[in-house]
C-alpha cells in the first residue's frame, strides 16, 4: 500500500487527537481524529467520514504504525527512544514505592506502555488510561 500511493503525514495530529479527545466536537468542529480513522481512509478512501454513523469503519494501528503515519521513519525511532525512557523511569521509581495504590498506578502505566506497542492507537489507549488512572489518583488524594 505504501508503494502504491503517497501518504500525507499527520504531523502529530493523531497524538493531539488523543490529548484533546475530551473536548466535545461541538466546541471544536475541526478537532483532529485518531490514527484509526486516518488509516481506514488510507486503505480505502471514504471508509471513515466524520459525523457519518452509517458504514464508518476504523482500524487499530498500533503505535509503531501510528508513529510512522505522523512522522515517517523518524517517528518510529523517536517513539522508541521516548518509550524506552518512560519505561526506564517507571521502573526506577516503581522500585522505591511501597503504597499499594502507587504500585497499582505503576503497573497500570507499564501495562499501558506495553499495550500500545501492538494493539492500540494513542487516542483510544490514552482515553482508557485516563479513565483508569484518574479515579485511582483521586482515591489516593482523598483517602490518604
Amino acid at each position: 500500500l505504501l508503494n502504491n500511493q503517497e501518504i500525507e503525514l499527520a504531523g502529530g495530529q493523531t497524538y493531539l487527537a488523543g490529548l484533546v479527545s475530551f473536548v466535545p466536537r461541538v466546541f471544536w468542529k475541526d478537532k483532529p481524529v485518531g490514527a484509526g480513522p486516518m488509516l481506514a481512509n488510507i486503505v480505502k478512501p471514504g471508509a471513515y467520514s466524520l459525523g457519518d454513523r452509517e458504514g464508518n469503519s476504523s482500524l487499530t494501528t498500533g503505535i509503531i504504525i501510528e508513529s510512522y503515519m505522523n512522522f515517517s521513519l523518524v517517528g518510529i525511532i523517536l517513539f522508541a527512544f521516548i518509550h524506552g525512557f518512560l519505561l526506564s523511569k517507571i521502573t526506577y521509581f516503581s522500585e522505591k514505592v511501597k503504597d499499594p495504590l502507587d504500585i497499582a498506578l505503576f503497573l497500570i502505566t507499564t501495562h499501558f506502555l506495553s499495550m500500545i506497542i501492538v494493539n492500540a492507537e494513542f487516542l483510544g489507549a490514552f482515553s482508557a488510561y485516563v479513565f483508569v488512572v484518574l479515579p485511582l489518583y483521586l482515591i489516593k488524594k482523598v483517602s490518604f
